[in-house]
């Protein structure tokens, strides 16, 4: 894998994605998340039937029509299958996978894909849909940071009752990459063990990650049995530790979901109160990981204000939670407070 070099503050050997910016020519060959276009599409399957055998791994059949902008369509018939953990008990309609693998399906914006995650609304209510532009807007954010991140794309959807017992609801969700286009972008590939500990992972990265994870106010993450991470491993096998890719953000304070809570034991009230939970850092790793998030500060608050998505609430309390992260790190009393006496030795 080609190694680059990126100056900052001082020189550092990194992966692509380490603090750096990953070339052109290693971005993944699909169209399907290089645009910002919302996807229309309609989803017909039986609804009863999915609902009721949600907890079951299995995929059911489902037929989809993706449409154009001026108004062309082209129909296939793909399978889907329920995921999640809490929201698949929770939530009306659960998120799900599409999986394209012998499906018949075929359209060169979904060329080279095999299966992809679906985020959509929990329930019907109006805040939800909120939810989910938050939710999105997050994935982008952590985009400005690192090339090894999940690339999102906003979908109108249609939910068509295949049984014809339940009328058509449309709502927006949005597609996340699979994991292993990730990698084929970053010339990595995933590793699923069943448990780590942070010595495994990439420790200038895993930094990255759990600063990340507490800017957004977060605490919904783990490394031991990697809940809501996934890892990276580079094709050069020189690069000895994988990287950690974090997901699933609807637990984050600047999302604040109703059903949010923070995990036991943190002494936390709400998720909108933030802890940091990643390992403890030098002084040098701090300056260099801090100075990466001030150099994207501008990126990050111009994304919201700029977000045709969410609302002028969430816009408004969602740029004042990032300042409100900047203090924090400007200050070196609440960096000890907040960070260093919560980090993980």
């Amino acid at each position: 894998m080609r190694l680059f070099f990126f100056i900052f503050l001082s020189a550092a050997l990194a992966l692509p994605g380490v603090y750096g910016q990953v070339s052109d020519s290693l971005r993944s060959s699909t169209e399907l998340f290089s645009s910002e276009e919302p996807l229309k599409i309609r989803l017909s399957f039986d609804q009863r039937k999915f609902s009721n055998e949600r907890f079951k791994d299995e995929y059911h059949p489902a037929a989809i029509t993706l449409f154009a902008p001026n108004g062309d369509s082209v129909s296939g018939n793909i399978r889907i299958k329920a995921r999640g953990e809490f929201r698949r008990r929770y939530c009306q309609l659960p998120p799900f996978r599409l999986n394209f693998k012998e499906s018949g399906f075929s359209d060169p914006s979904f060329e080279g894909v095999s299966s992809l995650k679906v985020v959509t609304i929990c329930k019907y209510q109006p805040m939800f849909q909120e939810y989910i532009f938050r939710e999105y807007t997050l994935y982008q954010l952590y985009q400005l940071f690192s090339p090894l991140s999940f690339r999102v794309r906003m979908v109108d959807m249609t939910f068509s009752d295949s049984e014809k017992k339940r009328k058509p609801i449309e709502r927006y969700g949005f597609l996340i990459e699979d994991i292993d286009d990730v990698g084929k972008r970053n010339h990595a590939f995933e590793l699923e063990p069943e448990r780590v500990n942070s010595t495994m992972i990439n420790r200038k990265h895993l930094i990255l990650v759990a600063v990340f994870q507490f800017m957004i106010g977060n605490s919904d993450w783990y490394v031991v049995n990697l809940h809501n991470l996934k890892l990276l491993k580079s094709q050069d096998f020189k690069q000895e530790t994988p990287y950690p890719v974090p997901y699933d953000f609807d637990y984050a304070g600047m999302v604040d979901a109703m059903y949010a809570v923070p995990p036991d034991g943190l002494g936390i009230e709400t998720v909108k109160d933030r802890i940091y939970r990643g390992p403890c850092f030098t002084q040098s790793e701090q300056e260099e990981v801090f100075d990466l998030f001030r150099s994207k500060k501008e990126e990050a608050i111009k994304l919201f204000q700029e977000s045709p998505w969410i609302s002028e609430h969430s816009r408004k309390t969602s740029i004042s939670y990032i300042e409100d992260f900047y203090e924090i790190i400007e200050n070196p009393v609440q960096v000890k407070t907040q960070i260093l006496n919560t980090c993980k030795r």
